[in-house]
């Protein structure tokens, strides 16, 4: 148990500082914002290593 809470807190770290970096080096709005795209992609797989995680039980 305490591992599968570890393994979550962990993900939750990483995802965040992902978004924070994205948002920090997003070029201008003429520019593609590749970072954005890099954030939302990490977001999308932990929400869905999570939800694997919740459906394993």
């Amino acid at each position: 148990m305490l591992n599968k809470t570890i393994f979550a807190l962990t993900s939750l770290l990483l995802v965040a500082n992902n978004v924070i970096a994205g948002t920090i080096i997003t070029p201008p709005t003429n520019q593609i914002p590749e970072p954005s795209i890099i954030a939302l992609l990490g977001l999308g797989g932990a929400a869905y290593a999570f939800i694997a995680w919740k459906n394993k039980k």
